[in-house]
């Protein structure tokens, strides 16, 4: 008896120690798994490039916003004004901060539109860390303190986002109003980039929810919408723009399949022959099919069509 009850005392006491092991190692895994998830998404905190890149003197005058979020961490951004009926709402790629985009932001600004910007926290000159919550955060205060100085109306914003910057932009204009949204190599959420890279979504190991899954959340958007993306992109996998497009609860939405391309400087091989569609697009012009390939071979001949 007493041998059993030293038995029943020791099976115990290995039990409880079993236990607290466990949920000591699931919470290290779940802080791993975060930690790489934040990574993966956003790896321009870990190398930043503010003293590298910068806006390009004389050629956009850029006017620097300083502000500051609901909890006091300081937020910077830029506003290019074009004299421009419609503003577009940039939102930047995930590996540096906002100037490094800089071709991006000249480029719209070409097409003749205002431009306001912002860096993702931790990125640039703005603080903190770049969770889901902080950059949602970030952004609608940077945009509501924009659009009220600059006296911008929501029907005259455009969204517009690149690459990550699809995600934070949908996840952003699912609860509001504006004109159109424009989405370069979007992806279609957290799970879907993490079975690209290791076969399955390890963030299901810790019931790490599927965040930034803009999938499902474009649902929630019913303005027009254009989707661009390069079918040999092996950053953002080509098919996850398939997701996007087919849940997207606009009317109008259209999707450009740029041949034989990846995943960046879309704009400087493909922005001439773009800027007819995406104009139009943005110009109530609707395009004429909802779908369209776009090779070189096609370029060039709309643009000598274009340029007669």
């Amino acid at each position: 008896m007493k041998y059993k009850q030293l038995f029943l005392q020791t099976l115990k006491k290995i039990l409880k120690i079993s236990f607290i092991v466990m949920i000591i190692a699931y919470i290290l895994l779940f802080i791993f798994v975060e930690r790489i998830e934040r990574f993966a998404t956003f790896p321009g905190t870990d190398v930043n490039l503010k003293e590298l890149v910068q806006h390009p003197a004389g050629i956009i005058a850029a006017e620097d916003i300083y502000t500051t979020s609901w909890e006091w961490e300081r937020i910077h951004g830029i506003y290019i004004d074009n004299q421009a009926e419609k503003t577009v709402f940039y939102f930047h790629g995930n590996g540096a901060p906002m100037q490094y985009f800089y071709t991006e932001k000249r480029y719209i600004w070409d097409l003749g539109y205002n431009v306001m910007s912002f860096d993702y926290p931790g990125y640039g000159n703005s603080e903190w860390e770049p969770s889901q919550e902080e950059v949602r955060e970030f952004a609608a205060t940077f945009y509501d303190y924009v659009t009220q100085k600059k006296d911008i109306a929501d029907e005259d914003v455009i969204i517009w986002g690149y690459s990550v910057g699809t995600a934070v932009a949908i996840d952003f204009a699912k609860d509001r109003d504006f004109d159109k949204l424009v989405l370069f190599s979007p992806f279609a959420s957290r799970y879907d980039m993490a079975r690209k890279a290791f076969g399955f979504a390890p963030q299901k190991l810790v019931l790490h929810g599927n965040s930034y899954n803009s999938a499902e959340n474009i649902k929630n958007i019913d303005e027009a919408t254009l989707i661009i993306h390069g079918n040999t992109d092996i950053v953002v996998p080509f098919e996850q723009w398939r997701d996007v497009y087919q849940n997207s609860g606009a009317e109008e939405k259209y999707f450009i399949e740029l041949d034989n391309f990846g995943h960046s400087l879309i704009t400087e091989r493909y922005g001439d022959v773009l800027a007819y569609y995406i104009t139009d697009f943005l110009n109530w012009k609707w395009l004429e099919s909802e779908y369209t390939f776009l090779d070189r071979e096609k370029a060039e001949e709309l643009l000598k069509k274009e340029n007669k």
